[in-house]
């Protein structure tokens, strides 16, 4: 009679724990498991999870729903959750397609470390304006993918003075990743067809430009084509030319690394010579006419 009894007893008290939530420290539990209580100091917790095994966890959470959490940490103005390990992982997510570990604050820090960081796994994804990096002495890594990238073809018809390098004016842009170039809209600016370097780096530029003089005496004796870097020659790469009848045409072309500055302006410029001190035009057919560029990697 006395087992029968105890054995009532448990499955009434198993069955009504099921259908309510358990509180220690409080009357009014809210969850299944409510502890509520007052840490004596910051070293202890109001719950707390030793393992002393070689293997497991000491709190292990498990979620299986989207939007759900497997261990949720909250704290007013202190710490959601705290991790702290002598040799190995104090705190541990895995997600196949969701959130591994996730910190939020409003006005505080969603994450703060003290101590290394490592990210491995690859790229791990994330683009638009990227950056990350280190790869390695182990903090491992990456993203990078810093896209700066522009090509513009077709000088404008413009006129080349003798003895002067005039900015060479594009207004045919075929692609600008990271919208460093602004292109000719109709006048000369300071800013048109003008590049603006977004991070320091070392940039790749590869350029080209024709013009030529029309006249049966005078014939363009010398010309070069310049990379102009905040006012200043960066590089120059003498044109050559070539002469008929009644006409006199020089082409050059620059390929070209060099390291800048964030801000640091990049232009295209064409000098021009002839005994004649006649002005030359830039021809404006986009095959022999290119200003393009790009960064090949961020400091």
């Amino acid at each position: 009679m006395k087992i029968l009894t105890l054995v009532v007893a448990t499955l009434v008290l198993t069955n009504s724990l099921a259908a309510q939530n358990v509180g220690i420290g409080t009357t009014t539990p809210s969850n299944r498991l409510h502890v509520t209580g007052s840490a004596a100091s910051s070293f202890n917790a109001t719950i707390y999870g030793v393992n002393t095994g070689s293997a497991g966890s000491g709190i292990f959470g498990v979620s299986n729903s989207s939007g759900t959490y497997g261990v949720q940490g909250f704290s007013t103005s202190g710490i959601g959750v705290y991790g702290n390990s002598s040799d190995y992982r104090a705190i541990y997510g895995s997600t196949a397609t969701g959130t591994a570990l996730y910190g939020y604050s409003s006005d505080g820090y969603g994450l703060q470390t003290v101590g290394k960081v490592k990210i491995s796994g690859g790229n791990t994804s994330p683009t638009t304006g990227a950056v990350l990096t280190s790869i390695d002495a182990s903090g491992n890594a990456v993203w990078k993918n810093h896209r700066v990238a522009f090509s513009a073809r077709g000088v404008q018809n413009q006129s080349i003075g003798s003895l002067v390098a005039p900015k060479l004016e594009f207004s045919n842009e075929s692609y600008d990743y990271g919208n460093g170039f602004t292109p000719y809209a109709g006048s000369t600016t300071e800013s048109s067809s003008v590049f603006i370097a977004p991070v320091n780096g070392v940039y790749h530029f590869s350029c080209a430009a024709t013009c030529n003089i029309h006249s049966l005496v005078y014939k363009i004796d010398f010309a070069s084509l310049r990379l102009i870097v905040n006012g200043n020659l960066a590089v120059e790469a003498d044109a050559t030319t070539e002469s008929h009848t009644e006409t006199s045409s020089a082409y050059g072309s620059i390929d070209y690394q060099v390291k800048l500055n964030a801000n640091d302006k990049v232009y295209l410029a064409f000098y021009q010579s002839n005994g004649g001190n006649l002005p030359a035009n830039a021809k404006i057919f986009e095959l022999g006419c290119w200003f393009s560029g790009s960064l090949v990697f961020a400091e």
